[in-house]
């Protein structure tokens, strides 16, 4: 062979392999806006095979065509999941059920990022009982997207109030923790209508091999104290304590501040605010470890920032302390309030200002019988009007008691 002759069929050569790279150019830029002009272009390109099956996979008429182009794309990628969801759904449109519950859990299985082919399981198998299949669907939906939370959690609320489908919910909550356990609990303790069926879901999970956590039994207890079950939010609160912190529990919860607020149930809440620091120090003369501190930025603030949620029996009490005062500085002072959750005010301390040495500081109130099922105790800035919220300096308190009054 001459070089001529050599050079021509390098020519062609490379002439035939630039075009076919062209014409797979040509179809990669159009296989998303339009599939049907890349397959002119390149007549067996998969993903312009899918998008054309799937389109056609939505009308009766061309369920063997929607089939026919799926399976040419699975002759080219035999393990496209989306492909077999293609063919399920042309079966699920002219009523071939079977074909369509083969083919979807191909799909679910081959391209388990699906969302089309387990929304169509949790259906199928719901529709059928099947709640453990229906289940691990949706567990699959929520790791994968867990934006469908808006969608997929009344279809988990749903499943409460029928016992064949809630066991194994609170199986696989409790069994597996699923990460989106917490976010679907906190969905359904407010919801307006989980009030009678709180217990049925918390309950068991406080057993589970994971069982709740802090944060989720906050869930639980603050829907308790919303509907006023002061009581049985007490119990469960007290539950979850450490035996340390169990032997050490009176009416008020870490009076000394010793510990970290619990910003939930009937732990200490310290609320963020603009223009005042809340925390925790040591200093000499506590009598603990620390104690709280607050901090004022000479702003106006409306403080009502740090409380505590009570569940006093019916009786009179002292309400006990100690506080320090760095000048504090504000026209009408600083107080501690209780107040019953249904309104009305039984206690005010006095009100603090200026500045002082470590000192102690009571007050004596009683909690009725009637109407005050749950109390709240705030330190609260006893301002009327506006320019009264112009506060700054530092307060130190330590040791709050509430002792019962017997005599």
């Amino acid at each position: 062979m001459t070089r001529r002759w050599l050079f021509a069929l390098v020519f062609l050569a490379v002439l035939a392999t630039s075009w076919t790279v062209a014409r797979i150019g040509m179809a990669d830029a159009w296989v998303e806006t339009q599939p049907a002009t890349a397959l002119v272009w390149w007549p067996s390109h998969p993903q312009a095979l899918l998008a054309t099956a799937t389109e056609a996979a939505e009308v009766p008429q061309r369920s063997a065509e929607a089939v026919a182009l799926a399976r040419a794309a699975l002759a080219r990628t035999p393990l496209a999941g989306t492909a077999h969801r293609v063919i399920a759904r042309s079966a699920e449109i002219v009523g071939d059920e079977p074909t369509a519950l083969v083919h979807y859990q191909i799909a679910a299985r081959r391209a388990p990022r699906d969302r089309a082919a387990h929304a169509w399981l949790i259906n199928h198998a719901a529709l059928r009982g099947d709640y453990d299949q229906a289940l691990f669907h949706v567990d699959q939906l929520l790791r994968i997207a867990p934006g469908l939370r808006t969608e997929l959690q009344p279809v988990l609320g749903s499943m409460i109030s029928l016992a064949e489908a809630r066991t194994p919910l609170l199986r696989l909550m409790g069994e597996t923790m699923p990460p989106w356990r917490s976010a679907f609990l906190h969905w359904w303790s407010q919801q307006p209508e989980s009030a009678p069926g709180l217990a049925f879901i918390f309950g068991p999970l406080r057993s589970a091999p994971h069982p709740l956590t802090q944060t989720e039994r906050g869930f639980w207890i603050d829907r308790l104290l919303h509907e006023g079950r002061i009581g049985q939010a007490h119990f469960l609160w007290i539950e979850a304590l450490p035996d340390e912190r169990r032997k050490t529990i009176g009416n008020i919860i870490d009076g000394g501040f010793e510990r970290p607020p619990d910003n939930a149930g009937f732990g200490w809440r310290f609320l963020p605010v603009a223009g005042a620091n809340i925390h925790q120090e040591a200093t000499p003369g506590v009598g603990g470890v620390q104690a709280l501190v607050i901090d004022f930025h000479d702003r106006r603030v409306p403080f009502a920032h740090v409380q505590q949620r009570l569940a006093l029996p019916a009786g009179r009490y002292v309400l006990s302390g100690r506080t320090r005062l760095d000048g504090l500085r504000n026209e009408r002072g600083l107080l501690w309030q209780l107040r019953c959750d249904d309104g009305p005010v039984i206690g005010e301390s006095e009100r603090f200002q200026g500045n002082s040495r470590w000192r102690d500081f009571e007050l004596a109130f009683e909690r009725p019988r009637e109407s005050c099922n749950g109390q709240t105790l705030t330190l609260r800035l006893d301002a009327r009007i506006a320019p009264e919220r112009m506060i700054g300096g530092r307060i130190w308190f330590d040791d709050l008691r509430i002792a019962s009054v017997t005599h």
